[in-house]
């Protein structure tokens, strides 16, 4: 390129970053500003041009929000904000291109164009200010896409589909029904519409959850929320009565997981103040996101009560830290452990964080896994609240320093058996549970009674420690039903995957250690936890260990075991 030229484009490329920087005035905090953009009305091919305003959510103008994913950075096309040529993603511009309206403005919250991305601290202030910002829409676009092959199938297939509890699942005498049902182009259809990126992103959640009115937009397809939510309603209270038969081809096909996160979604905005932090994180920790710290960020909006003020966004805070920092005070407000329940397998974190060296006690949200092993450790961090195996007592710890927590436990033996991880995707490994049941029957006679029980049998304690002492319910002289045994079926799939059996050395206990425990590893009682867990000495005194996840361990969940005065200080790290 010629100097002349070079210079030209050079003085060109910095008036337009002038211009940019223009474009973004700073927002008055006290005030509770945001800046909403206006589409400026055209035909569907024509450029796009649009408008910024600042305005205080104190009193704002009437105004939609965007929920989208924003697709890759590398991937642009330019459309025109106040005039200055922007380049935005390729998603992001053809949600604005199919948002335009022909005849009319249209007036909409987006991210990526009302905050200035490159203000770091404007992007922590308006953070603060996401749920206002969806709660007062009038209604939040969720934008799925441009349209894709078969698409249109996937919003006929939900126009189709019963919507109603009155209405059954009968093909039969139901002509559309029975067409989707017996066209696996539709139900393809359904799960690709499912599928898209929107699902798969954090800060989505949030989004979709806060706003008073939910829309979905796929090309030039759309669907209110109540809908789709009307329809999976409708199959989760059918499927397991009246219409169980007819329903089978949705749970034979790959259609039940995207029903049920659709259903999970449509559930926790009907009830959203009831759900804690901790929980939804944990719910939806596989969605992914640019930022790691936006696992917890992009969750914010949903604290309550007491959680609210939990912490407050920082892009400038290394991540390891922001983890860290939640866990601490989680813990704090909780006065329970049950964070630790969400330290996954170290197998699980192949690309997470863990090369930063989080504390052993720290979850890292950025761990990898399978849909199946997300759902079976979410059910299993449910159920940890049903126990009770410190007797009900209060979380008290001291941060040392970074990294480093003191708190009191009760300590047990090591293994004195120690199986082969369950690890098999997704349901069973009979190998394994053949594994198991040897050992246990080689070590402990089943017919004898089970440590210092009085009536249990080491054949009852293995059962009841295969799904965790939870089963269903049934009369004394009542056989289980086929439905009661898929269900006992699931209850020892969540309870066993990424598990091992052991037998502890001195009190001969039968239990479910994480498939990370080793022998030589301690069984522990911590105060404040539900479970038991399973520490890994670090230091010769036997003051300093590394958390290796929680545990059952049958007989000693409700508390049996728990002495005040067996606690010792200890030190996680």
């Amino acid at each position: 390129m010629p100097r002349r030229t070079r210079k030209t484009a050079l003085r060109a490329a910095r008036k337009a970053e002038i211009d940019k920087a223009a474009l973004y005035k700073p927002l008055n905090a006290h005030r509770k500003e945001v800046r909403l953009l206006t589409i400026i009305p055209n035909e569907f091919a024509e450029d796009i041009h649009c408008s910024l305003a600042r305005v205080s959510l104190d009193d704002p103008p009437s105004y939609e929000a965007l929920s989208y994913a924003w697709g890759s950075p590398q991937c642009t096309r330019q459309i025109y904000l106040d005039e200055v040529p922007y380049a935005v993603t390729n998603n992001l511009e053809s949600a604005l291109r199919h948002l335009r309206y022909l005849d009319r403005s249209r007036v909409l919250w987006i991210d990526a164009l009302c905050i200035n991305q490159r203000d770091l601290l404007e992007r922590n202030s308006q953070i603060t200010h996401m749920s206002d910002v969806y709660e007062r829409a009038s209604e939040v676009v969720a934008w799925l896409g441009d349209e894709y092959e078969h698409s249109d199938l996937a919003f006929d297939a939900f126009e189709a589909l019963p919507n109603s509890d009155q209405i059954h699942w009968d093909a039969e005498n139901n002509p559309m029904l029975q067409r989707v049902s017996v066209n696996p182009e539709y139900l393809t259809a359904v799960c690709q519409l499912l599928d898209r990126s929107w699902w798969h992103r954090v800060w989505t959640v949030q989004e979709s959850i806060l706003g008073r009115s939910l829309r979905f937009y796929c090309g030039h397809r759309q669907i209110c929320a109540n809908s789709l939510f009307a329809v999976a309603k409708s199959y989760f209270k059918h499927r397991t009565s009246c219409c169980h038969d007819q329903l089978g081809v949705f749970r034979r096909t790959h259609t039940f997981p995207y029903l049920e996160a659709l259903h999970a979604l449509y559930q926790i905005r009907q009830r959203r103040n009831i759900y804690k932090l901790q929980n939804l994180i944990a719910s939806y920790r596989s969605r992914r996101c640019a930022d790691p710290r936006d696992k917890i960020y992009g969750l914010l909006g949903l604290a309550s009560g007491e959680e609210v003020n939990l912490i407050r966004p920082d892009y400038s805070i290394p991540t390891p830290e922001v983890y860290e920092q939640v866990s601490l005070r989680l813990i704090e407000k909780s006065r329970s452990l049950q964070i630790l329940s969400q330290v996954y397998p170290r197998h699980m974190n192949p690309i997470g964080i863990e090369t930063i060296k989080l504390p052993s006690w720290v979850p890292d949200w950025t761990s990898k896994g399978s849909y199946h092993q997300h759902i079976h450790l979410r059910i299993r961090l449910d159920r940890n609240r049903d126990y009770m195996a410190s007797a009900g007592s209060f979380a008290s710890i001291k941060s040392i320093k970074e990294g480093e927590i003191a708190l009191r436990v009760r300590l047990f033996s090591s293994f004195s058996v120690l199986s082969h991880a369950h690890d098999s995707e997704p349901y069973y490994n009979y190998d394994i549970f053949n594994e198991w049941e040897t050992l246990a029957r080689t070590t402990k006679q089943f017919d004898q009674l089970y440590a210092d029980s009085a009536s249990t049998t080491y054949y009852d304690a293995y059962w009841q420690t295969l799904c965790c002492s939870i089963a269903p319910s049934r009369s004394i002289n009542s056989t289980f039903t086929v439905a009661q045994l898929k269900q006992f079926s699931e209850y020892v799939t969540a309870s066993t995957k990424m598990r091992k059996l052991f037998i502890s050395k001195d009190e001969g206990w039968l239990g479910l250690a994480p498939m990370d425990a080793e022998n030589g590893d301690r069984i522990a009682l911590l105060e404040g936890g539900s479970v038991p867990y399973i520490l890994r000495p670090v230091s010769g005194d036997g003051t300093e260990y590394e958390f290796i996840g929680d545990a059952y361990v049958h007989g000693i969940m409700d508390g049996e075991a728990w002495k005040v005065d067996d606690l010792v200080d200890i030190v996680l790290v």
